[in-house]
């Protein structure tokens, strides 16, 4: 699924040495040549639900 598993771990190894929360998200795309796009979402604070639920969102599209 992933394209080389070792670059997106040393990627997050360097990541977590700069910011305690790191994670890793994907989409499946699937016009884009390999299928799938990765995200590294890195942070200094960890956030909780409850502060997701007074966070304003806007939704942005091309339409």
């Amino acid at each position: 699924m992933f394209l080389d598993v070792p670059i997106i771990q040393r990627l997050l190894g360097f990541c977590r040495a700069v910011f305690p929360v790191v994670g890793y998200a994907y989409n499946i795309v699937p016009t884009y040549p390999s299928g799938h796009l990765g995200y590294v979402i890195a942070s200094k604070n960890k956030v909780t639900l409850s502060r997701l639920k007074h966070a304003s969102f806007r939704l942005l599209t091309s339409m």
